[in-house]
């Protein structure tokens, strides 16, 4: 799985364009070759790091806001933008443990490409 200019992601041959899925592969995720699997698995533990990363650094903005010399419109601001990535970071690492669930239980090629396409953008 690699990020491309043209393409968002590249899985054996599966390709997911940018803006969307629009792609047919195999019907059950035991059609998967030996060397995608790993490949995902790889991608997950960095994404969960980024996720709570994020949320952590947004936190902290957010408890050192008031020690900071700004105008309070910016002040404003920076904490709803805080607030966002924090948001984000929740909503990635609930996508990642769903991806996890459409692993275990043999969810389609599609539906696994669809899900990190999601995370992704």
């Amino acid at each position: 799985m690699r990020a491309t200019g043209t393409y968002l992601l590249r899985v054996r041959g599966a390709q997911v364009p940018r803006g969307g899925l629009h792609v047919a592969l195999g019907e059950n995720m035991s059609e998967r070759d030996a060397s995608t699997m790993p490949i995902i698995r790889k991608c997950q533990g960095p994404a969960e790091m980024c996720a709570h990363q994020m949320r952590l650094n947004a936190l902290y903005i957010q408890r050192e806001l008031p020690n900071v010399c700004m105008s309070d419109e910016l002040r404003r601001r920076t904490d709803e933008r805080c607030t966002g990535f924090i948001g984000t970071g929740h909503k990635l690492l609930s996508e990642l443990v769903e991806l996890d669930d459409l692993l275990h239980t043999g969810a389609s090629n599609v539906e696994v490409l669809r899900r990190i396409n999601r995370m992704v953008q």
